[in-house]
């Protein structure tokens, strides 16, 4: 994104040129502590357009890296996920352990409470 505007505003910069060369009417500008006479209409134009795309530029720049870095974070958040899925899931050993201890002790496996059946 901030690379075409870029080359938006060199392409602008060159159509201001050239409109300039061709374009006799000046005017006075005052910025109220100086003031400039004589100057083309075409500039204080130009001028005022490119203070306001150039101004712009910090929160193109800033929406452009906001969205890489959430980018960046899904895909950090997706590969702990998937760790944590392959470390968490028991294996079948694991799964037959769990059930000859059940059988053993008599206790079935409840959500986080094992809970002892009646005989």
């Amino acid at each position: 994104m901030p690379w075409k505007f870029l080359v938006f505003l060199v392409i602008l910069a060159i159509v201001i040129l050239f409109a300039g060369i061709n374009v006799n009417n000046s005017a006075d500008i005052n910025l109220g502590f100086h003031r400039f006479e004589d100057v083309p209409v075409f500039v204080g134009l130009g001028s005022a357009y490119m203070l306001g795309a150039v101004s712009i530029l910090p929160f193109a720049l800033n929406k452009a890296f906001k969205k890489r870095r959430k980018l960046s974070n899904r895909y950090k958040e997706k590969q702990r996920t998937a760790e944590l899925e392959t470390s968490a899931a028991p294996s079948a050993e694991t799964k037959d352990v769990e059930r000859a201890a059940e059988a053993e002790n008599g206790t079935k496996k409840r959500g986080r409470r094992a809970r002892r059946t009646r005989v």
